[in-house]
């Protein structure tokens, strides 16, 4: 396993004492080969925010304002110019974009690391069209303390941010390290790989508690039946985009 966290790695190693847990991929002998599951992982990748101008890319930073943490514009990095250029060259004046250099990075990095790749990459996002398109104000996701929405500027280093994966642009990145994917919502990957088998067995396992009386254990089984078909509900986690390498 792949861990950043220092504590994270010592409770991985206490859970799963026979697992090698490493604090990066680096760490990992290379040209192995891998079976890489990265569920929610390109989208905590540091990226940048910038803005079209009309006269170009500014990127958007954090600065102070007296004591305040407040967003401004600063001319844009060559590497954050180059993606934006590349990926939004029809963007409008006033668009803002996320520039996921370093998604790139990771992905070419994994293929270069590794000998022979199977990958399984599980995220929300869009394609670049639609993200210009997107209101400035929802491109940066925040949550703390299990609520949304919230204003990481007031809140600095207690809020966890992301932002949504630009998925053409990593089906892009691995197509150019000579492999092919497959795209498809979180919805259809667990539907064609059976969840709907384990579904039904939680149904059936709930059903037969109830006759037999034994409360306990149909609440659990409900609770798993209901977590699993959360994950395929078209409105909610099964919109996520699943990218499958084979």
């Amino acid at each position: 396993a792949v861990e950043r966290s220092v504590e994270s790695r010592a409770l991985l190693g206490g859970r799963f004492p026979n697992t090698t847990v490493v604090g990066a991929i680096e760490k990992i002998p290379p040209r192995i080969d891998a079976v890489i599951v990265a569920n929610e992982v390109l989208d905590n990748i540091p990226a940048a925010l910038a803005k079209q101008t009309g006269d170009g890319w500014a990127e958007i930073a954090v600065g102070l304002d007296g004591e305040d943490l407040v967003l401004v514009e600063i001319p844009a990095r060559d590497d954050v110019n180059e993606w934006c250029d590349g990926r939004f060259p029809v963007a409008e004046p006033g668009a803002t974009v996320s520039a996921q250099v370093g998604i790139a990075r990771w992905i070419d990095g994994v293929f270069d690391h590794f000998g022979r790749v199977s990958m399984c990459l599980i995220d929300y996002g869009g394609e670049s069209d639609e993200l210009t398109t997107r209101n400035p104000a929802s491109i940066v996701r925040t949550y703390r303390r299990h609520q949304s929405g919230i204003d990481w500027l007031q809140h600095p280093g207690e809020t966890d941010i992301t932002v949504d994966v630009n998925i053409d642009r990593v089906l892009a990145a691995i197509d150019r390290s000579g492999q092919r994917a497959r795209l498809m919502t979180q919805r259809d990957f667990c539907l064609e790989y059976g969840l709907d088998e384990f579904i039904a067995d939680a149904a059936d396992l709930e059903h037969v508690a109830a006759r037999a009386g034994d409360i306990m254990s149909q609440l659990q089984n409900r609770s798993e039946r209901l977590d699993m078909e959360a994950l395929i509900d078209p409105n909610g986690l099964g919109a996520f985009q699943v990218i499958l390498v084979e």
